[in-house]
């Protein structure tokens, strides 16, 4: 039996901006109503669902702080209440502070585990609730049930670890184990892989020279774009039968094993 399509709208953390931004016009341009969460960058949110609107799409944006367990709480169903039921979880939004293991403390931990694998994880969780329910629903009228996906935008430095971005890293690994695992749990209605970026975009310890001696380091001799990452993650939507995998989307940049991030070893 061939898996029901995913139709449904499409929650993007973070979509306001750089990578977030390239994945929520790509699933609008693909007709996914989208909602465009942001925590401070209301009008960047504001200006892309204007423009998403103007071309014939429906968007619509939400504030939420994902450090604050009530919010995070109710941001499925605050979604759901604008767009219609959501089908497609991204979960793009990050925080990213540099630390060491030498400088990590029980802050910089918890400012990275809470938006960077707490609120991911509780996200899906609401989700899968939701989805769950409507197959009871649905089941009691003979019809198929809805189908899901659950992207975690990870990052290539997990394949290629350096203690650069400490907290950083730890929090992003742990939401690769829960996107394998999750993949397991959630299976066969809603289906959850990772997409892991490369150097992608100038960062705020790198000089422009430093951004463009990275990229063309890497064994293709380029980085990673945002359109390429917004295409990795519409083949997930589009190609039913891959769930529990982290697609590397890095021109090789993972295959490249330094002892420090790339903001700092590149010369």
């Amino acid at each position: 039996m061939t898996a029901s399509p995913i139709t449904g709208a499409a929650l993007i953390t973070g979509g306001a901006k750089r990578i977030g931004a390239a994945i929520t016009r790509a699933l609008a341009a693909a007709g996914h109503p989208v909602v465009i969460h942001y925590r401070s960058a209301g009008g960047e949110a504001d200006e892309l669902a204007a423009t998403i609107t103007g071309q014939g799409g429906r968007a619509f944006t939400l504030a939420a702080d994902l450090a604050d367990p009530a919010m995070v709480e109710t941001l499925i169903a605050r979604a759901a209440a604008l767009a219609g039921p959501i089908d497609i979880l991204i979960n793009n939004a990050s925080h990213f502070s540099f630390d060491r293991p030498a400088t990590v403390t029980a802050e910089s931990l918890a400012a990275h585990f809470a938006p960077n694998l707490a609120a991911p994880v509780l996200l899906a969780r609401d989700m899968a609730a939701r989805i769950a329910e409507s197959h009871g629903v649905a089941g009691a009228h003979g019809e198929p049930g809805r189908r899901g996906l659950i992207v975690n935008i990870l990052d290539q430095k997990l394949a290629n670890l350096n203690p650069d971005f400490f907290a950083y890293t730890i929090a992003k690994a742990g939401l690769a184990a829960a996107t394998e695992m999750l993949a397991m749990a959630l299976a066969p209605n809603i289906r959850v892989c990772g997409v892991s970026p490369g150097l992608t975009l100038i960062g705020a310890k790198q000089s422009a020279e430093n951004f463009v001696r990275g990229q063309q380091a890497t064994p293709l001799r380029h980085g990673s774009s945002a359109g390429d990452i917004a295409r990795a993650v519409m083949f997930l939507v589009t190609t039913p039968s891959i769930t529990g995998i982290n697609l590397l989307v890095d021109a090789g940049e993972h295959m490249m094993h330094r002892q420090r991030d790339v903001s700092f070893s590149v010369e």
